[in-house]
């Protein structure tokens, strides 16, 4: 368990200044599509391999809404945002979804925060706050900044409305069944997506 946390923490880590450099070349599309189709090969094989039992066909719009913005908001937020937002302020900023996680949790599942808990969350919005200001000219608050915590967002949501859905689907099925349709949505993008995309000026 902790090996495998350890890994988790390391990709997800390095995630942010890999999206950085691949901007150099692809645009923000086409970066979330190439991520799309390793990911997707992977979870295919594995799903294939293990005999995967799909989420019932009730369950399918959640299922796939979650996948949405999971997949297709936060990625693509996220790597449009970071064409003009370092990797560094990208990662802070992104880590204000636990923030969001926690408020619709108490909102919706009926979850209760501590005081120490809601401390917590208002250093970390002021934080946020100052990078997305930083990352602007003057007292404004940078667009790419804004797309950011809007992928911090959209995953945000994704955590709350998969909650009532992982013990009776399971966590990989969840994964699995909505990758391939939000993959193919993502070609759309890719196809709009200059390789030469650049930052309007």
């Amino acid at each position: 368990m902790l090996a495998a946390l350890v890994i988790t923490t390391v990709f997800w880590a390095s995630a942010f200044a890999v999206i950085r450099a691949g901007l150099d070349a692809y645009g923000p599309g086409q970066v979330a599509l190439f991520r799309f189709l390793v990911a997707s090969a992977a979870l295919a094989a594995y799903a294939a391999l293990v005999r995967m039992r799909l989420p019932e066909q009730r369950d399918l719009p959640a299922v796939f809404l979650g996948g949405l913005l999971a997949f297709a908001v936060y990625h693509v937020a996220l790597n449009y945002g970071e064409v003009t937002v370092s990797a560094g302020s990208a990662s802070i900023l992104i880590a204000t979804a636990p923030v969001f996680t926690a408020l619709l949790a108490v909102a919706f599942l009926g979850e209760r925060l501590r005081a120490l808990g809601w401390f917590g969350m208002g250093v970390s919005f002021l934080g946020s706050a100052m990078i997305s200001l930083g990352e602007g000219e003057g007292l404004r608050l940078d667009p790419s900044a804004a797309l950011i915590l809007l992928a911090a967002l959209s995953t945000s949501i994704y955590f709350v409305l998969q909650k009532p859905y992982l013990q009776k689907c399971g966590a990989l099925a969840l994964t699995t069944t909505p990758s391939g349709p939000v993959r193919c949505s993502r070609w759309s993008t890719c196809r709009v997506s200059s390789p030469r995309f650049r930052p309007p000026p």
